[in-house]
C-alpha cells in the first residue's frame, strides 16, 4: 500500500513539474494553446464532439497524426469537402483554427484544389482562423501574451509563405484586415 502511495506522490510531483516547464517554455510551436490547456478531448470534450460530429456528417477526412501536423486540405475537386490533419493531442484552439478553415471552404460551396492557389483566399481563411485563436485566449482572462504572440508569428509566417509562393495580396479589405490582426 504504502508504495502505491508513494508512486502516486512522485507521479503528481512529476506531473507538477512537467506543468512548470510547459509554463516557462512553449513546447507546441504549432499549438500554443496546448501548453495552456491540454488537448482538447480534455479540455472541451463537448466542443470536440460536435467538430467531429459535423465534420463526419459532411463527409470530411480526420486524419490524426502523433506529430504537430495541423492542417485543412481541400478536396479534389469542386464541390467535394477535403480533409483535417490534427495531431492526436491538439488543443480545442487547434480543432477550432482547422475547422474554420473548413466552414471557410463550405461557405464557398468546397473550392477544390483551385483554392490553394488564390493568394487572397487562402490569406482571408488564415486571419479568420488565427483571429478566432487569438480572441479564444484573449477569453481565456489570464495573461497570454507569449501564446498570443507565437500565433500572431504563425500567421505572418504563414501569410509570407503564402504570398511567395502563390502571388501578392490584391484585396485592399484583406490588407485592411491584415492590419487590424496585427493590433489584435
Amino acid at each position: 500500500m504504502k508504495d502505491k502511495q508513494k508512486k502516486r506522490e512522485i507521479n503528481k510531483l512529476n506531473d507538477a513539474k512537467k506543468a512548470q516547464i510547459r509554463n516557462d517554455k512553449f513546447n507546441s510551436k504549432a499549438d500554443p494553446v496546448l501548453d495552456l490547456l491540454g488537448n482538447a478531448s480534455r479540455s472541451h470534450p463537448e466542443r470536440l464532439k460536435d467538430i467531429i460530429a459535423d465534420l463526419k456528417n459532411k463527409s470530411v477526412e480526420i486524419i490524426y497524426r502523433s506529430d504537430e501536423a495541423l492542417g485543412y486540405s481541400p478536396g479534389l475537386r469542386e464541390g467535394i469537402p477535403g480533409q483535417i490533419i490534427i495531431h492526436e493531442n491538439a488543443s480545442i484552439s487547434a480543432w477550432e483554427h482547422e475547422y474554420i478553415h473548413f466552414l471557410n471552404d463550405e461557405e464557398r460551396g468546397f473550392l477544390g484544389m483551385k483554392s490553394l492557389y488564390d493568394s487572397n483566399y487562402r490569406v482571408l481563411t488564415e486571419v479568420n482562423a488565427y483571429t478566432k485563436e487569438i480572441e479564444f485566449v484573449k477569453s481565456l482572462g489570464k495573461n497570454n501574451d507569449k501564446i498570443i504572440k507565437q500565433l500572431k508569428q504563425n500567421f505572418f509566417e504563414e501569410f509570407k509563405y503564402i504570398i511567395e509562393n502563390f502571388g501578392d495580396i490584391t484585396s485592399t479589405d484583406l490588407i485592411d484586415r491584415i492590419k487590424n490582426f496585427k493590433n489584435l
